[in-house]
Order: C-alpha cells, then structure tokens, then sequence
C-alpha cells in the first residue's frame, strides 16, 4: 500500500511539474507576444526591370499592428539601421548621389501619426538618391525601428535590374 501510495505521489508532482512547465511557457509566449513588432513594413515595386534615367518607383507601406497610437518618421537612405537599403550584386550599398550624400532623406519630410490598424504609404524615386545608371542586378529594402518596441523591423526583400 505505501508504495501505491508513493507512486500516486510521484504522479502527482508530474502533473504538478508539468502544469507549472505549461504556465511558465504560456506566460513566456505571453511576454514574447508583447516584445512582437508592432509595425510592419512592405514594398513593392510596379515593374523589375528599369533603364537609366527612369524613374525606379519603390512603394512603401506600413501598418500600425497595435492598439495604440504611434509615430513614424521619415525614411533615409543607405542607412543599414533605419532607411532605405539598395545593394548592388556584389552585396555593396549602390552609391549615394553627390549631392545626397548630406542630405540622407528620401521620399517627402514626414513625422505622420498612425492610428492603431491603420496604415500609411508613400511612393519614392530611388534614382533621385541613388546612382543607378550603372547596369546590373541589384536589391532593395527598408529597414525601420519600432516606434514602441524599439525592434528593427524589415521589409521583404525586392529584386530588381537596370539595364
């Protein structure tokens, strides 16, 4: 009998070490689930092929995943850490037009309050910052931090070629 006995008690602390498990990864998932960005980002491009002297449209959206308010700023460009990213196809950043390489803005000047659910687009000519006229294959994406986060948030990565 007390070896029954034992035995319910060693299932017995099972369930209990199993349902303390079960709570502690819930509340983890919980709290991995608040550090979530709250933004997103997304590009598109109307076509993937361009010439030198066009105008390369990116489109840029982004979405206010929360439940709050939040404020976005303004893209730059050729910043790895908030902006706009074009790479060549040897991975280098393209270069940087004379005359933007002190003004790092790109697209219109902008600090646009988001409303949660919302979402906010603005299209940009990447050939009036960057130096495309040099054929060749090359990749663009846009990186952002988090306005409530504080997290990096990329965009998908697009293709794209001048010839």
């Amino acid at each position: 009998m007390c070896n029954g006995r034992r035995h319910h008690s060693d299932l017995e602390n099972a369930l209990l070490l199993a349902t303390v498990v079960i709570l502690l990864l819930a509340g983890g998932a919980e709290r991995l689930g608040a550090e979530a960005p709250m933004i997103a980002v997304k590009i598109a491009m109307p076509q993937t092929i361009w010439h030198p002297g066009d105008k390369v449209r990116l489109h840029i959206e982004e979405d206010n995943l929360s439940d709050q308010s939040i404020w976005l700023s303004e893209n730059r460009t050729g910043d790895m850490r908030s902006g706009i990213v074009v790479k060549d196809s040897d991975g280098k950043l393209a270069p940087l037009l004379a005359d933007m390489s002190k003004n790092l803005r790109i697209g219109r000047r902008y600090s646009q309050a988001l409303e949660p659910q919302q979402h906010f687009a603005q299209d940009v000519n990447l050939a009036r910052q960057y130096n495309l006229t040099k054929a060749g294959s090359y990749t663009v994406f846009v990186v952002k931090q988090d306005p409530l986060t504080h997290q990096k948030v990329q965009s998908n990565i697009l293709d794209f070629s001048v010839e």
